[in-house]
């Protein structure tokens, strides 16, 4: 079978939320000297107090990331299903489920 970059790069299970795509940009600033628990707590206050046009900025840019992530995701499952990799891992005939090149969602197996 044939693969993609997409195959080969599989997605994060779940896309993060607004704040913790904040927090992680701000990682770039912590300091070493402070614990990471301490540095979430601090993030959490700064968030808290950033205006309305920041938080609107970060949530148009998190809207266009989750928007790419999504359609790598959908691409992935997609050249995934045309390769008979099932979403656990297993291939079709690991599973001894019948090839259906149509069928582009295996949840309900």
């Amino acid at each position: 079978p044939q693969t993609s970059k997409a195959y080969e790069e599989k997605p994060k299970k779940r896309i993060p939320n607004m704040f913790i795509s904040y927090r992680n940009e701000m990682m770039k600033y912590k300091p070493n000297n402070i614990q990471m628990t301490k540095y979430s707590q601090l993030m959490s206050e700064k968030w808290k107090e950033l205006s309305e046009i920041d938080k609107t900025e970060l949530q148009r840019q998190y809207q266009i990331n989750r928007d790419e992530k999504l359609s790598k995701r959908v691409e992935y499952e997609t050249v995934a299903n045309q390769n008979g990799i099932l979403p656990d891992g297993k291939t079709i005939l690991e599973r001894n489920v019948p090839i259906d090149r149509n069928q582009t969602n295996y949840k309900n197996l």
